[in-house]
């Protein structure tokens, strides 16, 4: 952490400093990276509708019943995981 007064002018909050480490082998590959990138960024495009909606003509019911996703749920939702395995399932 980095206190107020290592700043000028001192701002009102807490500051933290962070290392991220990528990952030497990744914890949940994706077949197609291309077809993950598409499958977030068409779930995140409009964040209050759920799954069903942002993922139509990509993913049906049954695609949700295979995966074990249901359908109902909002792209903040879900994790890595679910959305590599939802990309793995399409591709």
């Amino acid at each position: 952490t980095v206190p107020p007064e290592a700043f000028d002018p001192p701002p009102k909050v807490e500051s933290a400093f962070v290392r991220a480490i990528p990952h030497a082998q990744l914890p949940y590959p994706a077949r197609d990276e291309k077809l993950f990138a598409k499958v977030v960024t068409a779930a995140f495009g409009q964040r209050r509708k759920t799954l069903r909606n942002t993922l139509k003509g990509m993913l049906d019911d049954e695609g949700f019943a295979a995966l074990n996703i249901d359908s109902q749920l909002r792209a903040e939702n879900l994790g890595v995981a679910e959305f590599v395995a939802i990309a793995n399932y399409l591709a």
